[in-house]
């Protein structure tokens, strides 16, 4: 069991894929909840995040990618955005 302590930021997730090492996003989407609460009502693409910051998402997205050794898959990086980008977890 893992437990991430709750943190405060923006939640967003970074999806794509990998072939042949070379890494390739297809969408960030934003994570709205509900008001108020802490519960996911939906998802937003495109982001609403300025293009600085995503570009800082994908470099961040390409170093974890690289360092659990995906290759020839999808992906989905999921992170919270406020001072750092920090990730919260990476599926293949």
């Amino acid at each position: 069991m893992m437990i991430e302590e709750l943190a405060k930021g923006f939640q967003i997730t970074v999806e794509g894929f990998v072939y042949d090492s070379e890494i390739s996003f297809t969408v960030i989407a934003d994570t709205n909840n509900f008001s108020g609460s802490q519960k996911i009502d939906n998802f937003s693409v495109p982001s609403k995040l300025d293009h600085k910051i995503q570009e800082k998402i994908k470099a961040t997205a390409k170093k974890d990618i690289k360092a659990v050794g995906l290759n020839n898959s999808f992906f989905n990086c999921e992170y919270w955005i406020g001072d750092d980008i920090t990730l919260i977890e990476i599926n293949g």
